[in-house]
C-alpha cells in the first residue's frame, strides 16, 4: 500500500507541475499576443498617418499638377494647329502654283 501511495504522491506532483507549466505557457502566450496586438495597433496607426501625409502632399500639389497638365495640353494643341495651318497653307500654295501654270498654258 505504501508503494501505491508513493506513486499517487509522485503522480500528483507531476500533475501539479504540468498545470503550473500550462498556466505559465498560457500566460506567456497571452502576453505575447498582447504585445503583438499593441505592435499591430501601432503599425496600423503609423500606416494611417503615412496615408494622411501622402494625401495631404497630393492635395497640396494637385492645383500645380492640374496647371502643368493644362499648359502641356495648350502647347500640344498649339503645335497641332500650327502644323495644320502649315499643311493647309502649303496645299493652298501648291494649288495656286498649279492654277497659275494652267492659266499660262
Amino acid at each position: 500500500m505504501e508503494e501505491g501511495n508513493n506513486e499517487d504522491r509522485e503522480g500528483s506532483k507531476d500533475g501539479d507541475s504540468l498545470e503550473i507549466k500550462e498556466k505559465s505557457r498560457d500566460q506567456e502566450i497571452k502576453e505575447t499576443v498582447g504585445d503583438l496586438e499593441e505592435k499591430g495597433e501601432k503599425e496600423s496607426i503609423i500606416e494611417k498617418e503615412a496615408a494622411l501625409v501622402e494625401q495631404m502632399a497630393f492635395s497640396d500639389s494637385w492645383p500645380e499638377q492640374v496647371e502643368r497638365e493644362s499648359k502641356e495640353k495648350e502647347r500640344e494643341n498649339a503645335k497641332r494647329k500650327a502644323g495644320q495651318s502649315n499643311e493647309t497653307s502649303g496645299r493652298e500654295h501648291g494649288t495656286r502654283i498649279k492654277e497659275r501654270k494652267m492659266k499660262l498654258k
